[in-house]
């Protein structure tokens, strides 16, 4: 309430600059979504070992699913990993954090839009982008929702 007399003079420049970065941010999750489903229709090497132990009837989009939902698995073990344990230093060194997490989230992206170069290497690529990203993420937020919203505000007005 009382915007802008509630929040620190550096909020709107802030706000401007992070809107822009997200926007890029989801620019490159597109991309990097895109290079992902790109490797994984290209083969489904490792995923088709998985589902073979299922039957002979199964087919290659039941692979690519299959591969799909094990890539997500590692995310949600970093996401407990990184928010059990980074809390209290995020907040002591916020700029150094905030750096690393959004280099670990570029790193990540990277790896995703590589992928389609080397698609056999879809799975554990994959799979060690999203724990990456996923930590990253988790991170960034503590920061944004901790130490940089205090910051901002004038009135305890979070």
């Amino acid at each position: 309430t009382d915007y802008p007399a509630s929040v620190s003079s550096d909020y709107a420049p802030w706000l401007r600059w992070h809107l822009g970065s997200l926007f890029i941010r989801d620019i490159l999750q597109v991309l990097s979504s895109q290079s992902l489903l790109i490797a994984v229709s290209s083969t489904s090497v490792t995923a088709s070992s998985v589902v073979a132990s299922l039957g002979p009837n199964t087919s290659a989009t039941l692979a690519a699913t299959t591969a799909w939902v094990l890539k997500d698995a590692p995310g949600s073990l970093s996401t407990l990993i990184v928010g059990s344990r980074g809390g209290q230093a995020f907040d002591e060194d916020p700029k150094r954090w905030w750096v690393i997490s959004s280099a670990l989230e570029d790193a990540a992206r990277l790896v995703e839009i590589l992928l389609p170069l080397n698609p056999r290497w879809f799975l554990p690529g994959a799979a060690l982008a999203n724990f990456i990203r996923s930590g990253a993420l988790v991170g960034r937020q503590s920061i944004v929702n901790g130490t940089l919203l205090r910051h901002f505000s004038k009135r305890e007005n979070l």
